[in-house]
Formats: structure tokens, sequence, C-alpha cells
């Protein structure tokens, strides 16, 4: 059962993870079970571009975690995938699969957010990246 809040503003089928499943220091994992009937399957196969979204949505709902936030709140800033690298995809995911998001903050240097993601499928590494999240300061 999960113990941490799901502090996304995202609504299926924009919504990627399930669940919030670990949230430490600057670590943080997630699940989702990829819906059949999602937009994002064609033939059964969840496009790439997705996985990026799972990492960024894990990274995000670990933040809203870490910051103490008991629900989602309208008035905070938001974020932005702003770069990706190092995008490597070493398996598709497919509708039906549970997907594990692990994701950890390697720096941060104004309002821009360094974080290296990954998704794993039964305990296999997938997908990867290096992404940068830009928030703005208020």
């Amino acid at each position: 059962m999960n113990e941490y809040p799901l502090l996304l503003p995202h609504l299926p089928p924009i919504r990627m993870i399930d669940a919030l499943d670990e949230a430490d220091d600057e670590r943080f994992a997630s699940h989702v079970t990829i819906p059949q009937d999602s937009p994002y399957v064609t033939s059964g196969i969840l496009c790439p571009e997705a996985l990026l979204e799972v990492m960024a949505q894990c990274f995000a709902a670990g933040m809203g975690c870490k910051a103490g936030k008991a629900e989602p709140d309208a008035g905070a800033a938001w974020g932005y995938l702003a770069s990706i690298r190092n995008f490597e995809i070493r398996e598709n995911a497919h509708a039906g699969d549970r997907l594990v998001a692990r994701c950890a903050l390697r720096m941060r240097v104004g309002s821009i957010w360094v974080v290296e993601g990954q998704v794993l499928r039964r305990d296999e590494e997938i997908a990867r990246a290096q992404f940068k999240i830009y928030i703005p300061r208020d």
C-alpha cells in the first residue's frame, strides 16, 4: 500500500504513475501499470517518449512529498521538462506492463534541476535518461 500522497496535478491519461513508493532525500521511486487503452499505446507498445514522462512524474511526485505537502497545491510552481540527455531505450514497454521508475537529483543550479532517471520492468532496466527540469522561482 502506498504511504505517500500522489501530489500531481495530472489526471489520466496524462498521469503516468500510479503511486509514489519511495521518497528518500533526493531519491524517489514510483510505479505504473500501462493501461491497455492508453492513447500512448500503439499495437500494444508504449511510445518511447512516454517513458521520459514516467521518470519526470516520479521526480515531481517525490519533490512534492519531500516538501511535506499533504495534497496538490494549486499555487505551487510548475516544473517544465527543459532538456533530455543520454536517453536510452533498451526494450519497449507494452500495455499491461508494470513499470518502476527511479529518479535521483544530481544537481541544482538556480531554477534548473538535473535529474537521472531509469525505468525498470521486472527489475531490469528498459530505459534511462538524464534530464533537466526548469522550475521558475517565485
